[in-house]
């Protein structure tokens, strides 16, 4: 942390821009981590395991790690990593009737674009550890939910946060994407817009080529 204590139970993962592997570990006791690695360039997740942690997590893109020659052909480098306090923003996804929604992707957005997000359980509980700051958070149920996605913007983050959010059940617009000869078309995006609003709804296809959307009546 900032005073220089190690943190533990922090997953550590980096992305290799150059193979598009991933590899990762979880920090010990004294915060320490080691992965062996291939000389490259590198993205880095750290992400504190307990969604409930006060610590934000960080994403560090670009980071060369070179061989060390005195070590062979390893690859080695020190890199430290420090994690700042945030504020904590709990809540609850729930339908109409009180009844939690588990798999429902929560997403706060700050005004520069930058996402922090987590899923809820299966109570419908979440959790995000953010920066200070206004946010628009987005709450976006299972495909096969029948929900409504949902977005409230203009939350303000100052200090701990409850904010439970409600979806409304919609009608389902549900179909198939195919090639010309009738086999289904996997990972196609489908986006859906009410002209009065603007407002887009979206999804996509599955290995069947098959998906569904939850919208307003209209």
């Amino acid at each position: 942390d900032a005073a220089g204590k190690g943190l533990e139970k922090i997953s550590v993962s980096l992305f290799n821009t150059a193979t598009k592997d991933w590899v990762g570990t979880t920090t010990a006791s004294d915060g320490t981590y080691g992965i062996g690695l291939e000389a490259g360039t590198y993205d880095i997740n750290v992400v504190p395991f307990d969604p409930t942690s006060k610590f934000i997590r960080k994403r560090l893109t670009g980071v060369e790690v070179k061989a060390d020659l005195s070590a062979g052909a390893q690859a080695g480098r020190t890199l430290d990593i420090t994690l700042d306090q945030g504020v904590v923003v709990t809540g609850r996804v729930t339908d109409g009737a009180g009844n939690g929604i588990a798999r429902v992707g929560v997403n706060a957005r700050d005004a520069s674009g930058t996402a922090f997000g987590r899923g809820t359980d299966e109570k419908g509980s979440y959790s995000l550890t953010l920066p200070a700051g206004t946010y628009t958070v987005e709450a976006y149920p299972p495909p096969d939910a029948g929900l409504i996605p949902k977005r409230v913007a203009d939350v303000k983050v100052a200090a701990d946060l409850k904010l439970d959010v409600v979806l409304d059940r919609g009608v389902t617009l549900k179909g198939r994407v195919t090639d010309e000869g009738g086999a289904g078309v996997d990972r196609v995006g489908i986006r859906v817009f009410k002209p009065e609003t603007g407002e887009g709804y979206g999804g996509g296809t599955g290995i069947d080529g098959g998906y569904a959307i939850a919208l307003p009546p209209g």
